[in-house]
């Protein structure tokens, strides 16, 4: 009897153990255990007691905003909404304005025409508490930096934070408009083709763009850029009437501004970033295609813009047209990836023969002359400057870093995608077999590459 007791006591006591244990992984759950919610507009965040992480993807007055961030608790405790909320009111934004009325300790300026405040407010109201004395009176014109949104009352408000008379530049008038884009042989676009971008050169009445990495792209903006901008900043641009055209592999687009804001940008100088991979189709009747990606990455840059995948009418030429009837060459994307290229394979080319080689090697992996023309076209100039350059072309690496899926299913596959480095004098490297499958049925194609800098 007494043993019986004793196994009863022990049982009872290993059943209370098992469920302090289970009350303990059930509080250790709520507390570091995310749960998944997406919201309305796309946002996505991993919620658990002491921290939360939010993927933001929101449409603001500013542009469409795209960032991840961990917050831990308090602060986790807090919705994505207002977390949103809090990361907008840190944000800084810039204007030029002209100063309308200047009375006690505000000021009154109606931004410039050509900015993002002007298409919400006529006027914009600032206290000058805190700020500097720049002897500004109305008439003069003004650089306001300002944090958080813009509050669109009449006339709107704003939390300034620094100001000081600035003056517009004179710049010479562009003449040569008749000549940038040979018009009859242009088509229209719906949007730029890049989401930031360099400056260039600027006159009084367009300017020039580039892209952030190496393309072969003229972007003419016309319209006055405000005066604040100079060659070298980072801009993104709304424009209307833009079209496209190509002049013997350089593409030109020119389009009327509508608005443009500054970008803080870093260029990425990064060995691992996959510069300009583009994609062909090639189906044998006129087919409607979902061309989708699984990148070991993020993507830094797509035309068209990609959402979740592209979705295109495809026919037997190569052509392409989106939903709205838009055509394009083919698909561009830009990203950066974790994998790493294997060059213990490859050749050692002198930079004056880099053409030569090029058009052998992408003649053996498959590329057609017009799928080689636009690689050299882009790749050759920045390569060609160089005494050597060690080439490897990645195959199996780049192919698991950037998984495409095609629906419906090519025939054929052929990706091309190099890596270069280089070098002040030749080097000895075993050499690479180039090979390519016969071109059979729906094909598709793909070319791109990085450079290895060390």
């Amino acid at each position: 009897m007494k043993q019986k007791k004793k196994n009863e006591k022990k049982k009872a006591k290993r059943i209370r153990i098992i469920k302090v244990a289970a009350a303990a992984v059930i509080v250790l759950a709520l507390l570091f255990v995310p749960v998944k919610k997406t919201g309305e507009s796309g946002t996505v965040s991993y919620n658990a007691i002491m921290y939360k992480i939010v993927h933001f993807d929101e449409e603001t007055m500013y542009g469409h905003f795209l960032m991840e961030n961990t917050y831990f608790f308090p602060n986790s405790l807090k919705s994505a909404e207002r977390l949103f909320d809090m990361e907008l009111n840190g944000m800084e934004h810039e204007f030029d304005a002209v100063i309308t009325e200047k009375f006690g300790t505000n000021v009154i300026v109606a931004p410039y025409e050509r900015t993002l405040e002007a298409k919400y407010a006529k006027f914009i109201n600032f206290a000058l508490a805190g700020l500097s004395d720049e002897k500004a009176e109305p008439g003069d014109w003004v650089h306001i930096v300002y944090k958080g949104n813009l509050i669109p009352t009449n006339p709107a408000i704003i939390n300034a934070v620094s100001w000081k008379k600035c003056e517009h530049k004179d710049y010479p008038e562009y003449a040569n408009d008749n000549v940038f884009i040979d018009k009859e042989y242009a088509f229209s676009c719906d949007s730029l083709p890049f989401d930031i971008m360099r400056i260039e050169e600027i006159y009084s009445n367009c300017f020039f763009l580039s892209a952030t990495w190496p393309a072969p792209y003229e972007i003419k903006i016309n319209g006055t850029l405000p005066p604040f901008f100079n060659v070298g900043d980072y801009v993104s641009v709304t424009a209307e009437n833009i079209i496209e055209g190509d002049d013997g592999g350089l593409r030109r687009v020119e389009g009327d501004m509508v608005t443009v804001c500054r970008e803080y940008f870093t260029p990425i100088d990064d060995p691992l970033v996959c510069y300009k991979p583009v994609i062909y189709l090639y189906p044998t009747e006129e087919t409607d295609v979902t061309v989708s990606l699984d990148l070991k990455g993020e993507l830094t840059c797509t035309y068209p813009r990609y959402d979740n995948g592209w979705n295109v009418k495809a026919y037997p030429d190569g052509t392409l047209k989106d939903i709205r009837g838009t055509e394009y060459s083919y698909l561009y994307w830009e990203g950066e990836t974790a994998f790493e290229p294997d060059m213990s394979k490859g050749f050692s080319v002198k930079g004056t023969d880099t053409a030569s080689f090029l058009e052998d090697a992408l003649s053996k992996l498959g590329l057609n002359r017009k799928e080689a023309n636009e690689f050299i076209v882009f790749w050759l100039p920045l390569m060609e400057k160089n005494e050597y350059n060690i080439i490897s072309f990645q195959e199996e690496k780049y192919t698991e870093a950037a998984k495409l899926n095609v629906s419906p299913s090519p025939d054929t596959v052929i990706r091309v995608f190099m890596t270069y480095q280089a070098s002040d004098k030749p080097v000895s490297i075993e050499p690479q077999m180039l090979y390519s499958p016969e071109r059979q049925g729906f094909t598709v194609v793909e070319w791109g590459g990085t450079e290895i800098r060390k």
